[in-house]
């Protein structure tokens, strides 16, 4: 499986750029992907208030916190 980094300071998840996430996960047509409860949430929001849909990600997997049920259903 190909790894890709989207262009963020890891150490801040919840400050990375949505619009940058979406884009990585779209050009590199990604199906899996790993982030913390915090990257979700940011993506999550900004997904419901812009009406992006990721449908190529069949696996979304977190660690590190509980991640809201709210952000699951997002």
């Amino acid at each position: 499986m190909t790894a890709v980094l989207p262009e963020m300071d890891f150490r801040f998840p919840a400050q990375a750029d949505p619009a940058r996430l979406v884009e990585a996960l779209t050009v590199h047509r990604c199906t899996n992907m790993f982030g913390s409860p915090a990257l979700l949430d940011r993506l999550a929001r900004y997904g419901v208030s812009n009406g992006v849909t990721l449908p190529q990600l069949r696996r979304v997997l977190s660690a590190g916190a509980p991640v809201r049920t709210d952000v699951w259903n997002a």
